[in-house]
């Protein structure tokens, strides 16, 4: 997946499917559907072991300057269902740089960067593998507030349990922590720092 000016001046996101020999498989694909002039940046792709796979990126199609949207894709790259919103706050804020996990089951989930509560933080979203959520939005890092968390990182065991790692600026400078989850979005640490 990558983020394509091909039309434009306006920026798409499009994927291309290979085969375990790099023998591509049909031509490039658009990924996002709207209509119009709008931006669609840092997108991020997984797949589960059957190949289905999922997309997100930051999308610039509301009114707020980016949310998160993603769509889920059959092994042999047939659209399931369309474009959703990931983020469901509606205040104009920035939601950048998702990163997807998924199971075994083709449960997944979505973490990003968001700007809800004023300053960044990592928020993240649970799915079932039919693209139904599991509860809401959730914050993922548990420091104080007014500090700034980025470029956020999933990672899932086939259990569905996952870590979430970030680059974190609470000690006034650029450290790497993370966190711990069960796979039923329970915490299973406080937030530790791992450099």
């Amino acid at each position: 997946v990558w983020s394509d000016e091909r039309v434009g001046d306006n920026w798409d996101i499009y994927y291309q499917r290979y085969a375990s020999d790099g023998t591509a498989l049909g031509d490039n694909v658009k990924i996002n559907d709207d209509s119009g002039y709008n931006f669609q940046y840092w997108p991020t792709v997984s797949c589960d072991n059957n190949g289905n796979f999922i997309a997100s990126w930051a999308d610039g199609r509301n009114t707020n300057w980016r949310d998160i949207y993603a769509q889920r894709y059959s092994a042999d790259g047939t659209a399931l269902g369309v474009n959703f919103q990931v983020n469901t706050d509606t205040e104009g804020n920035n939601h950048l740089r998702a990163d997807i996990a998924i199971d075994e089951n083709g449960n997944f989930v979505i973490s990003w960067e968001d700007n809800r509560n004023g300053y960044d933080d990592i928020f993240a979203q649970r799915y079932l593998a039919d693209g139904s959520t599991i509860g809401d939005n959730f914050k993922i890092n548990d420091d104080t507030p007014n500090t700034s968390q980025s470029n956020a990182s999933i990672s899932m065991d086939l259990d569905g349990n996952f870590v979430v790692c970030w680059e974190d600026k609470r000690n006034d400078y650029d450290d790497i922590y993370a966190r711990r989850f069960s796979n039923e979005g329970i915490p299973l640490s406080d937030d530790f720092k791992v450099n």
